[in-house]
């Protein structure tokens, strides 16, 4: 099975989102995870505004500010429900839902969102690098009802190597957060070549149907973390 590249560990030691939550969504800030979000964004919309929904269960895994329920729009009265589920309850507080009975949110691991107990027909895992690990593959299989479908996104391993790899405080299988007020904070970030990521996914009973890519060189403007490198 394949394992997400070793490095020494920060010393936060990979703590979740929470410290991140508040500024994560400010583009000027965070520059890269704007980049990143509007890539994956677009590859989700792809697939998503063209799948029926009419009854469907469908969870956003590590939602924070669910991508799932945007692009939904007027049809998310059409899903019977549509679960948003996140470990981090600053990061999930970020969705206004109070008034729709069909959303859910609830506060859960990625790899345990079969502890659920629901039989989702869609699962969105929208840069889903954090959690990406055979554990939280096997939890999908597990929630996914037959024929069900999972969209899985993440940053290119060609990004992650060159740029993690090469500057100054990154370091490979984590995520580098300068916080507003100075503080640096690490989260996981598993991020495989593609051979190896079709292998965790295959690993857990899951079949890959389909590809996609976004380049850097589709956005608007890149943030200088992805400015003339491959695509993301």
């Amino acid at each position: 099975m394949a394992r997400a590249a070793t490095s020494q560990r920060p010393k936060n030691q990979g703590a979740p989102y929470e410290p991140v939550a508040l500024e994560y969504y400010n583009s000027a800030k965070h520059p890269t995870c704007w980049a990143f979000g509007s890539a994956s964004e677009f590859l989700i919309s792809e697939v998503l505004e063209k799948t029926p929904v009419k009854g469907a269960r469908i969870c956003d895994v590590g939602a924070g500010r669910s991508v799932a329920l945007k692009i939904l729009g007027k049809r998310l009265v059409d899903a019977e429900s549509v679960w948003l589920v996140d470990s981090s309850p600053k990061m999930l507080s970020w969705n206004t839902v109070a008034h729709t009975p069909s959303v859910k949110l609830r506060i859960c691991e990625a790899d345990e969102i079969d502890r659920l107990d629901v039989d989702f027909d869609i699962i969105v895992a929208s840069l889903g690098d954090p959690y990406n690990t055979s554990e939280f593959w096997r939890a999908v299989r597990k929630s996914l009802r037959a024929g069900g479908r999972c969209l899985f996104s993440t940053p290119s391993f060609e990004w992650a190597s060159r740029y993690r790899c090469v500057a100054a405080q990154e370091r490979a299988g984590w995520a580098l957060f300068e916080l507003e007020g100075g503080a640096t904070h690490f989260v996981p970030s598993h991020i495989f070549e593609e051979p190896a990521q079709l292998e965790v996914v295959e690993g857990a009973g899951l079949r890959v149907q389909s590809i996609a890519r976004f380049r850097a060189d589709q956005l608007e403007s890149a943030p200088p973390k992805l400015a003339g490198l491959p695509p993301i």
